[in-house]
């Protein structure tokens, strides 16, 4: 609270163009998932996922007049040292492959000019996909209390705090092998029940319309979304490789650009970067937050990235500017490329 107060005072005391200049970095990835209309609670973990047609428009046109320059990753690429005289580059991806990126997302970028880069999860246009998160909100919003057998052990997880509830069932999902997953999920959906969320993903037939575009690249984002640090050195390949060459043959493109699930420094670690570099990608990104610096010319294969919110205007228009400060409070400036 203490540090939104100061970024603000910064704000709008005009002090961040010097902040700017000197910690901001040259270029933003921002990292979107679902672009539609409001279709879950604002209270819902979940919303912070999406934000509408109408915010994704007026955000670029904000960043329009203030400037910026709208770029591809392969733009990033192979024009890093251009990007870091400019100063002012934005980069647009959209993780995982939901429906709306085809129906809402892409008529607003098609309109301004703007590239874009969707990482395609496999398991959604193969429409196998579990989209547990939107699962495990839906049960624990219907009732007081979770509870399931896993390995002879009973799980109970109270539901009077759904943020609280939501958390620990995500922390604790995400830390199982894929094995493990599987039987939760099973045991979850068979004593509380699921929606059905298959109308939410993208088709082959979508993907393969989008990448016949200029204006649109297609990235990798492994078979079927899960916490790679979890998995086999086998495995690990199998999801990332396997994902690159379908996503090829489908579009029958090149797919240089891959972005790690979940990509924190829980899920994406040293393992997991030289892994994806070896299967030979230009670009690797990550959920670790943050602007591209010039030391990141270096570290292609581990960018950070920032997020957009709807319900929170300052983050929405301000976090650009304002993410060296972020540095500056936590005394971790110049340590966004550890590991």
């Amino acid at each position: 609270m203490v540090k939104n107060l100061i970024k603000n005072m910064i704000y709008y005391s005009g002090f961040n163009q010097v902040i700017r200049l000197l910690y901001g970095g040259h270029t933003s990835i921002i990292m979107l998932h679902r672009v539609c209309p409001q279709s879950r609670e604002i209270d819902d973990p979940t919303s912070q996922m999406e934000i509408s047609p109408e915010f994704l428009e007026n955000f670029i046109l904000k960043k329009k007049k203030q400037g910026w320059n709208f770029i591809s990753l392969d733009y990033l690429y192979e024009n890093f040292d251009k990007c870091a005289k400019y100063r002012k580059n934005i980069v647009f991806t959209l993780d995982d492959g939901f429906k709306d990126n085809y129906s809402f997302a892409y008529p607003v970028f098609k309109k301004h000019n703007v590239p874009f880069t969707i990482y395609v999860t496999n398991c959604y246009p193969n429409n196998i996909a579990k989209l547990w998160w939107y699962d495990f909100i839906d049960i624990i919003e219907t009732n007081k209390e979770i509870s399931f057998d896993f390995k002879g052990e009973i799980i109970s997880i109270d539901c009077d705090n759904i943020d609280s509830a939501f958390n620990n069932l995500r922390t604790f999902y995400l830390a199982l092998d894929q094995e493990s997953k599987d039987i939760v999920y099973a045991e979850l959906k068979s004593k509380y029940g699921f929606n059905d969320y298959t109308n939410l993903l993208m088709t082959w037939n979508d993907v393969k319309t989008l990448s016949k575009d200029p204006l649109c690249t297609i990235g990798a984002h492994t078979l079927t979304h899960t916490n790679l640090k979890v998995l086999r050195n086998d495995e690990l390949y199998r999801e990332i490789y396997f994902s690159k060459k379908e996503l090829e043959e489908k579009i029958n493109k090149k797919i240089e650009h891959f972005s790690f699930p979940y990509g924190g420094k829980n899920e994406a670690s040293i393992r997991e970067i030289e892994c994806a570099s070896k299967i030979g990608f230009k670009t690797c990104t990550t959920t670790r937050p943050g602007n591209i610096h010039i030391e990141h010319k270096e570290f292609l294969n581990m960018l950070p990235r920032l997020s957009i919110s709807e319900y929170n205007s300052n983050i929405a228009l301000n976090e650009l500017q304002l993410d060296g400060l972020n540095s500056i409070l936590k005394h971790k400036f110049k340590k966004v490329i550890t590991v």
